[in-house]
């Protein structure tokens, strides 16, 4: 059959529907319409979830070189306890002046990087910026926190 065939008996199609939709009304309402009372029974969908969940909320402190390690500590509140704690990092590299961003991993509150102070023996290669979310046990999810500063690390 022809391609032209098979476009008419589509529109044919497509027309005489519409035409019975419009002869009995148009299509069905999903939707109560202004000024009609929303039954009780609907409500505002909070009830099931409790009125006062909130998503969880992080924070991140970290310790940069000189004392060792660049140390970081996370904290959360708001959400369900228990929390599950994710980190990753932004990575500047010196050598190609590029940023590398790490995949997230799950851990502790307590999370040490591989970074040392700079000296004149070893000096700085690349720069680092911790980031980290939560989750809490519902499954919600924070904003990712970053270090503020790049850490400049040998």
């Amino acid at each position: 059959m022809p391609y032209s065939v098979i476009r008419r008996r589509s529109l044919v199609a497509v027309l005489a529907a519409s035409l019975s939709l419009t002869a009995c009304g148009g299509a069905p309402e999903l939707e109560s319409s202004p000024g009609e009372p929303v039954p009780e029974e609907v409500g505002n969908g909070t009830e099931a979830l409790g009125a006062n969940l909130t998503a969880p909320v992080a924070s991140l402190t970290c310790t940069p070189p000189p004392v060792g390690h660049l140390d970081c500590v996370a904290s959360a509140s708001g959400g369900v306890p228990p929390y599950t704690f994710y980190w990753g990092q932004q990575t500047f590299r010196y050598d190609t002046n590029k940023v590398y961003t790490s995949l997230f991993n799950p851990g502790t509150t307590l999370r040490s990087y591989g970074c040392y102070e700079p000296s004149e023996t070893f000096p700085a290669e690349v720069d680092v910026k911790p980031k980290m979310y939560v989750v809490d046990s519902t499954g919600a999810r924070s904003s990712t926190v970053y270090y503020p500063a790049w850490v400049p690390c040998s």
